[in-house]
């Protein structure tokens, strides 16, 4: 049997890693894992993802959304709803449009997930931030700075420190407007999370961030434990972000999809039936169903898996 050769993915032994990276080969996503171990994100542009238009339908869905639950019709041309808005406005939503299941299956999106937490990744939260022009907002779960809108943090809100070597949650925003720094853009310190725990007021860490400025249809990929934060919008109208969190199959989600319609899934494609909980088994009957949930992992499994 000829020996595998390293720049021939296709000739390597069956297994996951073979799959995976054949995969970010075809996608061209490499340089991005890189980014990810370096970093703690990386940023996929929409001319990747090709998600624009469905991106649009996202955020023409969000605003349909907002208005339902509030009463409200978001202000798209100036944003004076939404001034001084940077907490997210809206949860437990990913089932009400189309548009949403269509970006949480876009194959880059999952390539990169199955990279960071594993195929057996699963939907644990959806967010919506809608943003407007306005001042500072202070939060509970960040440090506060003088540049920064929503200050910096780290996305393991209940998770003791030190924080897992290997990602287990990360937080996956889709961009359903353009990002710019005027706008309010996102911010990272790059490396922060090999800290592997939170920031405190000590690290001065407003002074090493970076933002990001990316077209509508880019996607933004986190490790939970990368600090982070949000520059506040100095132009009207709305900059709007679907935060789309998933964790590996052994973490508790944030939020239970037992509401669900009846029916919701029938018919939908089986990587969207796993990212919504089809390889869940710990809360089923404790018997024979969770036994054979079990028995659909691969083995052995790896950090891939």
């Amino acid at each position: 049997m000829p020996i595998p050769r390293f720049n021939d993915v296709s000739t390597w032994p069956e297994g996951e890693l073979k799959s995976l990276a054949g995969q970010l080969q075809e996608l061209d996503l490499l340089r991005h894992i890189g980014e990810l171990e370096l970093y703690g994100f990386t940023v996929v542009d929409a001319s990747l993802t090709g998600a624009q238009a469905i991106a649009q339908r996202a955020f023409e869905a969000s605003i349909d959304i907002v208005e339902r639950r509030t009463g409200i019709r978001p202000d798209t041309e100036k944003g004076s709803t939404h001034t001084k808005s940077a907490a997210p406005v809206a949860w437990h939503f990913a089932h009400e449009d189309d548009a949403f299941p269509e970006l949480m299956i876009n194959p880059v999106a999952t390539t990169l997930l199955n990279y960071l937490i594993g195929y057996r990744c699963m939907l644990s939260e959806s967010a919506l931030f809608m943003k407007g022009p306005g001042g500072s907002h202070d939060a509970q779960l960040s440090v506060a700075g003088d540049k920064l809108q929503l200050g910096l943090h780290s996305d393991y809100i209940l998770r003791p420190e030190p924080f897992p070597a290997i990602p287990e949650e990360c937080n996956l925003t889709w961009l359903l407007t353009d990002y710019t720094v005027d706008n309010g853009a996102i911010v990272f310190v790059p490396g922060s999370h090999h800290q592997r725990r939170r920031p405190t007021p000590a690290d001065q860490a407003e002074d090493q961030i970076v933002a990001v400025e990316a077209p509508q249809g880019s996607l933004i990929l986190i490790n939970d434990a990368t600090w982070h934060g949000s520059l506040p919008s100095k132009v009207p109208g709305l900059r709007v972000g679907l935060a789309l969190r998933f964790c590996r199959p052994h973490v508790f989600r944030r939020e239970r999809f037992d509401d669900l319609p009846h029916g919701y899934l029938d018919g939908k494609s089986e990587r969207f039936i796993e990212l919504m909980g089809g390889y869940e088994f710990h809360t089923q009957d404790h018997g024979p169903k969770d036994i054979e949930q079990f028995g659909r992992w691969p083995r052995p499994q790896t950090v891939y898996s």
